[in-house]
């Protein structure tokens, strides 16, 4: 896979950003498929093409098991690309059981055209950014990823951390994926340890 320019640079470009749509429900009608027509934008492409897409879109449908098996397979298919999941509803059980399957960040199967491409936007400049986080360099983590952090460090469930921070646990399931990208962890010990040794939470911290 190759892109003319660095994908940051891409995304802010007036180039079509390129966008797979994998539909678990195919062909029934789906809101997805409508939004994204709606946004010049955004080309909507094969996973195969020659000149391959930024991002795969799954949208999960109403089997929430057979819509999952479709996501851990494109992730396992094109690891380098962004997963958004589009989910209906967007609970936290689908949202978990997307997440664990290996989606980026899960979104609402019925948003608008501007809410699906703010979130294509988001999840590719996340993805495809340069990796901030060398060895032995700490990533930048946000106000709200440090909350969030210190709340997984204290044992706190994620429906604690969201009441604690005033937010849903969808989005806390949100930040601690992000956590995970940039501290290359898979689990919750592995972000602590390595947030811990890059100085990013005092030993302290219960």
């Amino acid at each position: 896979m190759s892109h003319a320019m660095p994908i940051p640079a891409l995304l802010r470009a007036s180039v079509p950003l390129r966008i797979a749509l994998v539909e678990a429900d195919y062909p029934v009608p789906s809101p997805a498929r409508d939004a994204l027509r709606r946004l010049p934008s955004v080309l909507t492409v094969e996973p195969s093409d020659d000149d391959a897409p930024l991002a795969i879109v799954v949208d999960v449908g109403r089997d929430l098991r057979g819509g999952c098996t479709l996501v851990r397979a494109m992730a396992a298919a094109f690891p380098r690309l962004a997963v958004l999941a589009l989910l209906d509803p967007c609970d936290e059980r689908r949202t978990t059981a997307a997440l664990e399957s290996g989606a980026h960040a899960c979104l609402q199967a019925r948003s608008g055209p501007e809410v699906l491409l703010a979130a294509l936007e988001e999840i590719c400049e996340r993805v495809w950014a340069p990796q901030t986080s060398r060895a032995g360099c700490a990533p930048e983590l946000s106000a709200r990823e440090l909350d969030v952090l210190t709340g997984i460090a204290r044992g706190s469930t994620y429906k604690q951390i969201a009441d604690v921070l005033r937010i849903s646990p969808h989005t806390v399931h949100t930040h601690v994926r992000k956590l995970y990208e940039k501290l290359d962890a898979s689990c919750r010990e592995d972000a602590l340890e390595a947030a811990r040794r890059l100085g990013l939470l005092t030993l302290s911290v219960r």
